[in-house]
């Protein structure tokens, strides 16, 4: 497993959303400046950019389970909250499971699957789709030049598509029991979810000497 501490922090995430947004408004408004997008990058390739790391980090999802994801997939995109059905056969545990998308990820996914239906040609039946070519899915090689640029251009640091994972592991063990987050992850062995208790311990730890430090007089 991948050191869980790479994972983005709380600020970094709001910073990365207000991106992900800000490209959905440019959607909305039919318009992509150049500069908001990789050099060479096609307006719908540029809109799976920015999809990209929305659903990794507020779906935590493998990147080998979003690369395969398809529309099929997602459940209830005409209301509030939409929902990911991923198969046991796309699945590293084997396991089919269910994820509850934030509202926010439900918005992207509901405009950039408006932009696949006003664009000329077949809409694809994967939800990211490198274009102009629509034979298959993208690779997770793909994907992976997509989060880099993607998180150097919001954040201003490079991340891995599985920091992105880890991200959304760490994040909702604040505010759900582990064995949500397990099922969530799609873990087999609760013992795997575990490994992110550590993390969550190392930063209590740090929290406790930093607050100590604020609160001592001269």
């Amino acid at each position: 497993m991948q050191d869980p501490r790479q994972a983005l922090t709380p600020p970094e995430v709001a910073k990365l959303w207000v991106a992900i947004q800000a490209d959905s408004t440019q959607i909305k408004l039919e318009f992509l400046p150049p500069d908001a997008r990789p050099p060479g990058a096609s307006r719908l390739t540029a809109a799976c950019i920015w999809t990209a790391p929305a659903v990794l980090v507020d779906a935590g999802l493998r990147p080998s389970e979003l690369a395969s994801l398809q529309w099929a997939d997602v459940q209830g995109l005409d209301g509030k909250q939409a929902w990911l059905n991923i198969a046991a056969v796309n699945s590293k545990s084997h396991r089919a499971r269910q994820i509850a998308c934030t509202s926010r990820l439900t918005a992207r996914l509901a405009v950039h699957r408006e932009l696949q239906r006003r664009a000329a040609g077949p809409a694809p039946s994967t939800v990211l789709h490198a274009y102009p070519a629509q034979a298959a899915a993208i690779s997770t090689r793909t994907l992976q030049r997509w989060i880099n640029w993607v998180s150097q251009s919001a954040i201003a640091r490079i991340v891995r598509p599985y920091d992105l994972r880890h991200t959304y592991a760490t994040l909702l063990l604040r505010v759900a029991d582990i064995e949500t987050v397990r099922q969530a992850l799609g873990h087999r062995h609760i013992s795997t979810t575990q490994h992110y208790l550590h993390t969550q311990s190392e930063s209590h730890r740090s929290a406790a000497g930093e607050f100590e430090t604020a609160t001592t007089g001269d």
